[in-house]
């Protein structure tokens, strides 16, 4: 019995989540199945792929042209990614004995690397690639990941009496806040419109080389 409810359980868990995560589960779906498509498809094809992003899109010129969910969404993510560093640094510099102003140093130079990697990533997307978009996806979730153990590991010091300052008690709530509004972003309409809007776009780029690429007579 214990086990027949514990498979109901996580089989309820796994339809919520997809329920939750509805719009960005079928951004995903969409951007995989018509980045093969562009990648194998001939003129004809590719044609066929651009009507079919603007029945997605719904409408040619709107939020999802100007690629305004996916900004937003990276901005908050890059934001709730920098705010525990100051801390994490300065508990590993605190345990390793570094000098007082280390910890400042890690914590620049890993935010550093965070705007690197999702800043271009996020150019990438724009251009309609799917690898771009799950990887994107996936930093997007290690972040909410960090955001909420940065969370859990304040409140629980707080209430353990931990030397935990409110200054980061706070911070860990904004990031949180911050990394649900990012999803949020990225799980709209609007967000998959972009993804279609993305697509039809890198179908009629491959058009125009494939003309390009055609011998003139």
């Amino acid at each position: 019995m214990d086990e027949i409810s514990t498979k109901f359980f996580n089989k309820n868990a796994h339809g919520r989540l997809i329920i939750m995560f509805k719009h960005l589960k079928n951004a995903l779906a969409l951007s995989e199945k018509f980045s093969a498509k562009i990648v194998k498809g001939n003129d004809e094809q590719l044609e066929s792929v651009k009507d079919e992003m603007m029945n997605e899109m719904d409408a040619s010129i709107g939020w999802h042209t100007m690629g305004i969910p996916l900004i937003i969404s990276a901005i908050l993510t890059v934001v709730s990614f920098s705010l525990p560093q100051i801390s994490i640094w300065h508990g590993i510099s605190k345990w390793m004995d570094w000098s007082k102003n280390a910890f400042f140093i890690g914590a620049m130079i890993t935010d550093l690397v965070g705007c690197i990697i999702i800043i271009p990533l996020m150019a990438v997307v724009g251009k309609g690639q799917y690898l771009a978009l799950k990887s994107y996806v996936y930093i997007a979730f290690s972040t909410a990941t960090l955001a909420i153990s940065f969370l859990i590991y304040t409140i629980l010091g707080t209430l353990l009496g931990a030397d935990i300052k409110t200054t980061h008690l706070i911070v860990s709530i904004i990031g949180v806040i911050l990394i649900i509004l990012s999803f949020m972003c990225i799980n709209s309409l609007v967000f998959y419109r972009m993804i279609a809007y993305c697509l039809h776009n890198r179908a009629w780029r491959k058009q125009i080389e494939m003309q390009r690429e055609k011998p003139h007579l």
